[in-house]
């Protein structure tokens, strides 16, 4: 695996993590060690979201160290960070305890299932929605294309253009006219 693949799981980890605390702003500098996919890039927590790029952050509160697996059970809030550093698994210089709080404050949201049912209750919904917009675009086209018509006709009679004068026309000549199809039958 490559840096930019493991990056990027660890960033989608991050991004569907569930922030539970809000500790104002935090950056950690992060440097994976595998050989494959070693590699530096940034977190940073700022109003209870994450923020995850491939960059040096020099003015960073943590610098962390680890493998990418355990940046990445860390990023989906399954590894235990305080056994970590103690084992020597995961490296933190600069402010530890304010980075141990950051770890432990990461969750998975809950609700997986729910959100899979919900954007299918929102596909569906849109499918519908955009049946009921066809309708609706082909009636107003219509009904436009009738009033283009009336107001046709009223140009072609010398009548006033006006909605009711319009309306009038459309009533006796764009509408069939109920009593004169049943006496042609």
């Amino acid at each position: 695996m490559y840096f930019e693949e493991a990056f990027k799981k660890i960033k989608t980890a991050l991004e569907k993590a569930d922030v539970t605390a809000d500790g104002g702003h935090f950056a950690i500098q992060v440097r994976m060690t595998d050989e494959d996919c070693g590699g530096i890039f940034y977190i940073e927590q700022a109003d209870k979201q994450f923020f995850v790029e491939p960059y040096d952050y020099y003015d960073n509160d943590v610098d962390v160290a680890a493998s990418y697996k355990s940046i990445l059970s860390m990023a989906q809030g399954k590894l235990d960070i305080e056994n970590a550093i103690a084992d020597g698994t995961v490296y933190a210089g600069g402010n530890v305890d304010a980075f141990i709080a950051f770890a432990k404050s990461i969750k998975p949201k809950k609700a997986a299932k729910k959100t899979a049912a919900k954007k299918t209750t929102a596909k569906a919904a849109e499918k519908k929605t955009t049946r009921c917009c066809k309708k609706t675009v082909k009636e107003t086209e219509k009904a436009v294309a009738k009033k283009a018509e009336a107001a046709k006709m009223a140009e072609d009679k010398k009548i006033t253009k006006t909605d009711e004068t319009i309306a009038k026309v459309v009533e006796k000549e764009v509408k069939p006219d109920k009593k004169a199809s049943k006496t042609k039958k």
